[in-house]
Order: structure tokens, then C-alpha cells, then sequence
């Protein structure tokens, strides 16, 4: 991490990185992959978090039927995709990043229903792409956890589960 190798041979035995280099021995039986014109990084990848998504601001008071709240309210929002709210230049990244991360799987916050989460590669910014230059794959998944929605129904982990 933080270095740059030209033209260098990476050596996977088993699904682990075995030797990086110019001069790396490329086994017997190995698979050879001609990958000339990509690129290759080393780190961890986030299997579920929030790097790079806003957090949404508290909701106004509901005095409406808590029975019946709207479904932004109730925290209902699958057709909500985090790509739409995804920010690359966030200050979580970063930390990230300088921790040995560079891709993650990330989803909208809250609600019952979150919405659909996409995988990223968690690259600094200013590299000449775009916001969704950085999404690896999406959307990937569909987001779903027991969360209650403050002051409607259901409030309360029991009335999530029913």
C-alpha cells in the first residue's frame, strides 16, 4: 500500500498474495493472467459499512397517524440506492484507506428498509474519474435490519419482528 510497482508480477497460491515484484517467480502450473493494462491493489475489503454515506438529518416531529406514517418516515425505502448519496471524498475514506482498506461494501443508513448498497473502491480523489468511477459493482445488494422508525409504528424491535 502506497507504493507503485510498474510492470511488476503478482503470484496468488490458495487465494493469497505469495510474491509481488518484477522479478517474481511465476510458478510452473500457474495460471497466467495477461493483465497489462490493470491494475492491482492489496488491501482489505469493508464487507458492510457506511464510509462515504451521509448521515441523514433527524426528521421533523410526526403528528400524523403513528399507526400509518409515511413510508420515508417509516423507514421503507427500497427502491432507495446509496450510489445517489455516495461522496468519494468523504473523511471516513481516508481513514480508511491509510488503515489498509481499499474497497467496501456500502449501504444507506437507517431505516427498516435501507435501500440497495453497492461495492466501491475506496480510491483517494482527484484521479480523473468521476463518482461513479469508483463503484466496483452495483447494486449489489438489498438492505434490511431491525431498525425502528422514532415516534411511528412499529416502535419497538418486537413490532419490526412481527
Amino acid at each position: 500500500p502506497g507504493r507503485v510497482l510498474d510492470r511488476a508480477t503478482v503470484v496468488v497460491r490458495d487465494g493469497r498474495i505469495v510474491a509481488v515484484g518484477a522479478d517474481a517467480e511465476v510458478p510452473f502450473d500457474a495460471r497466467v493472467i495477461e493483465a497489462d493494462s490493470f491494475t492491482v491493489y492489496a488491501g482489505f475489503v469493508d464487507a458492510m459499512g457506511y464510509a462515504g454515506v451521509p448521515k441523514p438529518e433527524d426528521p421533523p416531529r410526526y403528528e400524523g397517524d403513528r399507526g400509518a406514517p409515511p413510508r420515508q418516515l417509516a423507514g421503507i425505502l427500497p427502491d432507495r440506492d446509496v450510489r445517489d448519496a455516495y461522496d468519494p471524498s468523504d473523511s471516513a475514506i481516508k481513514a480508511m484507506r491509510d488503515a489498509g482498506f481499499t474497497a467496501a461494501h456500502v449501504a444507506p443508513r437507517d431505516g427498516l428498509f435501507s435501500g440497495q448498497g453497492s461495492v466501491v473502491l475506496l480510491r483517494e480523489t482527484g484521479r480523473m474519474e468521476d463518482k461513479e468511477g469508483v463503484v466496483l459493482a452495483g447494486p449489489t445488494s438489498f438492505v434490511a435490519r431491525i431498525d425502528t422508525a422514532p415516534g411511528v409504528y412499529p416502535s419497538t424491535p418486537m413490532g419490526v419482528l412481527r
